[in-house]
């Protein structure tokens, strides 16, 4: 994950997960996107039992704000309990958790068919925050990852609303609807939707993620690279609406971010690094292969309506 500061400062931060028992977020710094200063740990687990995973940030009156999320440590180990968190920071690299932010999720409508095996109670995919600011209203809104096939229901996105960063925020029925017709009948594209990011552009709203290819609809592949449309680890899918609460569709016209499947990059994040740049924005991800970070200039997306694409866009090799 990247971020820009408030001017003017101008400086880019990263953040990447580091997954082992004694986990933390660790952070880089970069006036150039050329050149990283290592900053260490700058999220640490609050009493040695979460593992901290993916999550975003959002800098509001010279106050950055990261929304992450975390599991613990439960047997079986795959069947994972997930959970947010909010740590604020005035300088982006030393960061305290907030005490009074909590948002769980409704099973009414973020259920599951999984259970902890020792509690029985249900046990939730509740992942991947992005927070984003609504232009036209000024509110904050909350994006989730939650559900997926291996949790028994089908994926969705949760949103919650605040007035304040802090909240409190209000749960909202899912932003998503998956649902597409294919073949005659309609069908769910994708069984998993991670790294969500929220896009207004032209008085729309468009949500990019990433999805392991196993999880993809065959009939939905099929489709997608009838039009071209490449299915790979790093192919970046789109969903759309015209209110920021959705529902956000797939476009059967324009169902991924072309030539993305090139770039090997998975969990994906858009920075738009100049203002004279509005129309593109530099493309970052994770080298899941190599558990590399990528922040470079060198992937650029263009916006142009119907045509959303990676420019010019070819593996670079990992470091």
């Amino acid at each position: 994950m990247a971020h820009k500061r408030d001017s003017p400062q101008g400086t880019f931060f990263a953040q990447g997960t580091f997954f082992s028992r004694d986990n933390y977020i660790h952070g880089f710094r970069s006036k150039t996107l050329e050149s990283w200063e290592d900053l260490g740990p700058i999220v640490q687990p609050w009493n040695n039992q979460q593992r901290l995973c993916a999550g975003s940030a959002l800098a509001v009156d010279k106050t950055i704000y990261f929304f992450g999320s975390y599991t613990f440590d439960i047997v079986p180990k795959e069947i994972l309990d997930q959970r947010l968190y909010l740590t604020t920071s005035k300088n982006g690299y030393e960061f305290s958790k907030s005490l009074k932010f909590r948002l769980e999720p409704d099973p009414a409508w973020y259920g599951t068919k999984r259970t902890h095996p020792v509690t029985n109670e249900m046990v939730f995919a509740w992942r991947d925050p992005f927070i984003f600011q609504d232009p036209p209203s000024g509110r904050y809104y909350l994006f989730i990852c939650a559900g997926a096939k291996r949790w028994g229901v089908p994926p969705t996105v949760a949103v919650a609303v605040a007035e304040n960063i802090m909240g409190p925020y209000e749960l909202l029925p899912p932003a998503v609807d998956m649902t597409v017709k294919l073949d005659g009948k309609n069908q769910q594209a994708l069984g998993e939707i991670e790294r969500i990011q929220i896009v207004y552009r032209n008085n729309k709203y468009y949500m990019l993620f990433s999805c392991w290819p196993f999880h993809v609809n065959q009939d939905f592949a099929r489709c997608c690279q009838s039009m071209g449309h490449s299915i790979t680890e790093s192919t970046i899918y789109i969903l759309s609406s015209d209110q920021v609460t959705g529902p956000y569709r797939l476009d059967l016209n324009c169902p991924t971010v072309k030539n993305s499947a090139q770039t090997g990059l998975y969990g994906i994040y858009l920075i738009t690094p100049r203002i004279e740049d509005a129309d593109e924005s530099i493309l970052t991800g994770w080298f899941p292969e190599h558990f590399t970070v990528c922040v470079t200039d060198n992937y650029r997306v263009v916006w142009e309506e119907g045509n959303i694409h990676v420019k010019e866009a070819r593996a670079i090799p990992a470091r």
